[in-house]
């Protein structure tokens, strides 16, 4: 069972989902564009028998504040905001996609609060080919539809100082692609792992959403990654 957790930061309050217990290691989780905390909900509890999991809702999604301002750099000051809030640090950093992009962003500029990070599915930060556009909305998205209408042009055209400061990442680092169902090129993937100094680059499978398909095989991979540290 989870307990629903907020920190107020300075740019939003950040909700989030805590499971395991309060003197084991921390470990955040941060889901993809559209989704919640929720999403990790069959993956938490596995990884709650070593580390107390919290699975953040990003803002605009779930219960964390919908601001309006949706810039990926905020995405990873608000997590680092979280992580320093409850005084956690360093963590274990997992983000999937979107996720992905805001533990970076807490990678490159706080690396005192990461001990080790996971990238499942995390585009790199070159232009997205083809390019992305923005769909109709729907009825009801169930998440901040501006946050989609912001994010598609940083994917189409990321600021090229963010490729780049992924070489300062300090924290050893595991990247995961989802195979040829992944709509990330591989070699966007391998270029990214070959330019953070300790990274390597595992495949899975299952697509885009590696740890929904192959749950098991994801928790294994994480696992015994993060283990490493102990």
């Amino acid at each position: 069972m989870s307990e629903l957790i907020t920190v107020r930061g300075s740019g939003a309050t950040i909700a989030a989902r805590r499971w395991g217990r309060a003197e084991a290691p921390p470990l955040v989780l941060l889901h993809g564009l559209g989704a919640s905390g929720a999403d990790w909900d069959r993956i938490a509890p596995h990884l709650a028998a070593h580390w107390q999991v919290f699975a953040v809702d990003l803002r605009g999604h779930g219960y964390s504040d919908w601001p309006g301002e949706y810039a990926f750099p905020q995405f990873g000051e608000d997590v680092a905001g979280f992580i320093g809030g409850l005084g956690l640090g360093p963590v274990h950093l997992v983000g999937h996609s979107l996720g992905g992009i805001a533990a970076q962003f807490v990678a490159v500029r706080r690396p005192d609060l990461v001990r080790r990070l996971v990238l499942e599915e995390a585009p790199a930060f070159v232009p997205a080919v083809p390019p992305q556009e923005v769909p109709p909305r729907p009825e009801d998205p169930g998440f901040d539809w501006e946050a989609k209408v912001q994010i598609v042009p940083q994917r189409n055209e990321p600021d090229p100082r963010w490729y780049e400061q992924i070489a300062d990442i300090t924290a050893p680092t595991l990247l995961i692609w989802g195979g040829e169902d992944s709509f990330l090129p591989e070699a966007d993937l391998k270029d990214a792992a070959a330019r953070i100094p300790d990274a390597r680059l595992i495949t899975i499978g299952g697509g885009h959403l590696v740890h929904a398909t192959r749950p098991d095989e994801f928790v294994a991979a994480v696992r015994e990654f993060l283990l490493l540290a102990s």
